[in-house]
């Protein structure tokens, strides 16, 4: 995790984050009625099936930013207390740097007793261990600024205290996954049609 801004900003610069969306394949099966077996078979030697596909390539406008604070203490309410005035130092900052509350978001939270193993005897508890994770969404349609405000949260994190980043994922927000959904079926859909007017066809057995 040790990685100061200048680093982060060449790391999320450099990365070719492109995304693929595919569309289903495009199929037709002619049935409008209740069928005998002999009929089925009737119908599926005079079936054509066209196949198409779409793709798009685009860049991400999303990032996901997983975090961890891990605080350790004698008691669970010290590491507790200690992990709360963390985790609110980090609110506030990235507050200061356009991020609201609404894309903070706390994905787990554990309280884990601390042992001590002697070489004889039961082992005891020593101490508490508190884990907060949460998860940080920054949108931006630049790119570039997206991967560069990605750095800025991380040094921000840092500075608050925050001790662990354990992953970030570049993606689309919904309303952009649902738009190139809809125009990779679309060009999926031409894609099948051009199919009728290529020669693989080699014939087509009507009734």
């Amino acid at each position: 995790m040790e990685m100061n801004k200048e680093q982060a900003i060449a790391i999320f610069g450099a990365l070719a984050l492109t995304l693929a969306l595919v569309s289903t394949s495009i199929y037709a099966i002619f049935l409008s009625h209740p069928t005998t077996a002999t009929e089925v078979d009737e119908v599926r030697e005079h079936t054509i099936y066209v196949y198409g596909t779409g793709e798009i390539k685009v860049n991400p406008d999303m990032a996901k930013i997983m975090l961890s604070v891990i605080t350790e203490e004698p008691n669970a309410k010290d590491a507790a207390t200690k992990n709360a005035l963390i985790v609110e130092e980090l609110i506030k900052r990235l507050e200061n740097i356009g991020v609201s509350k609404e894309d903070i978001q706390t994905t787990s939270y554990n309280i884990y007793p601390i042992y001590y193993y002697p070489k004889e005897g039961q082992p005891t508890i020593v101490g508490y261990r508190v884990v907060n994770s949460l998860e940080v969404r920054l949108t931006e349609k630049d790119v570039n600024k997206l991967g560069l405000n990605a750095g800025k949260i991380i040094d921000e994190a840092v500075a608050a205290g925050v001790n662990q980043v354990t992953g970030i994922i570049f993606t689309v927000t919904d309303e952009s996954y649902k738009n190139l959904k809809s125009t990779a079926l679309k060009l999926a859909v031409e894609d099948a049609g051009s199919e009728l007017s290529r020669d693989r066809l080699c014939f087509i057995t009507s009734t």
